[in-house]
Order: C-alpha cells, then structure tokens, then sequence
C-alpha cells in the first residue's frame, strides 16, 4: 500500500494473546522485526468479555458488568491513538504496562 500512499503507517498489537507462555513474546518479536509496522506493546488478553461485548455490539467499556482487566487493555490501547496527544503514538499513556505484566 505505500506505493499507494507512501505517508501510510500501519500499527500492530497483538490481540488474544495468552496469558502465559512464550508465544505473546515470539509474536511480538516477529512484529517488532517488521519494519512495514510499528509495534504497539499493548496487548488484549483472550478475554470473554471482548466476545460478549461484541455478541451484543458492543465495547467491553460499555458492558453493564464491566471486566476490568479487558476494559484497561483496550483503553491503554486507546491510549496510543494520535489525536489523544500532539505527540501522536510516540507517547503512549502512562498507564501502559509491559507485556509480561498485562496478562495477568
């Protein structure tokens, strides 16, 4: 698509990760070592609650009996969105944590 648009940025996270092993960190890796896409190390569990959200159209942030695990995953990755901040997704929130500790 950059013959197309050569301005165009392409963002990946990873989404369903597991909540242990090794795999979230080869993943990441492969993505990282992309050089088409800029990581986002901001991770969503395999989560129910993002399947009942969306069974019902919905965001996990608006489920009347909110997860509060997979409602902070999303909004740390909101967190990242460009309009949030003038300094774009250089600056993630300062909620972000790292991808070992955000599937627990």
């Amino acid at each position: 698509m950059r013959a197309a648009n050569p301005e165009l940025v392409a963002y990946a996270f990873l989404n369903r990760a597991d909540p242990r092993g090794q795999d979230n960190e080869d993943a990441a890796a492969a993505l990282q070592d992309t050089a088409e896409l800029r990581f986002l190390d901001t991770p969503l569990g395999a989560r129910k609650a993002f399947s009942n959200a969306a069974a019902q159209g919905m965001a996990v942030t608006e489920l009347k009996s909110l997860d509060p695990k997979a409602t902070d995953e999303v909004m740390m990755l909101y967190g990242y969105s460009p309009w949030r901040s003038p300094e774009g997704l250089n600056q993630p929130s300062s909620r972000r944590l790292p991808l070992s500790m955000s599937m627990r």
